[in-house]
């Protein structure tokens, strides 16, 4: 299921950054229009959905260690505990915390390790 209408603006990896060099992004940027909906991208339950370091954001326990989480959202629509369906809108898209741009960072976990989220969806 894919999460947010827009194109990708940074993939999983490694990048050259004009500040801080060369660095490895562990996520997957989805640019889009700010208010636009983010998209459960499987289906699951709620862990955390707070203000954190990036901004909005929420976890999604997909149960086999499977985590996903969406980062930098102007506006949260679910809680903590919460079941939801692959494709439910779960936030809308922001430009929350250190963003640049108005987008969803998107990562997928696999018991604890950070692993491609295009191998995920």
């Amino acid at each position: 299921m894919w999460l947010a209408n827009g194109q990708v603006a940074n993939g999983f990896g490694y990048r050259q950054m004009v500040v801080v060099g060369k660095n490895f992004h562990p996520a997957l940027d989805i640019r889009g229009k700010a208010g636009s909906p983010v998209r459960a991208a499987q289906s699951g339950v709620v862990k955390v959905s707070c203000w954190d370091t990036k901004g909005f954001g929420y976890t999604v326990d997909h149960s086999n260690s499977v985590e996903s989480r969406y980062s930098h959202k102007s506006k949260l629509l679910v809680t903590a505990g919460q079941l939801v369906q692959a494709g439910q809108v779960l936030a809308l898209m922001g430009q929350t915390d250190f963003a640049t741009v108005v987008h969803v960072d998107f990562r997928v976990y696999v018991q604890d390790k950070e692993i491609n989220p295009l191998t995920a969806l």
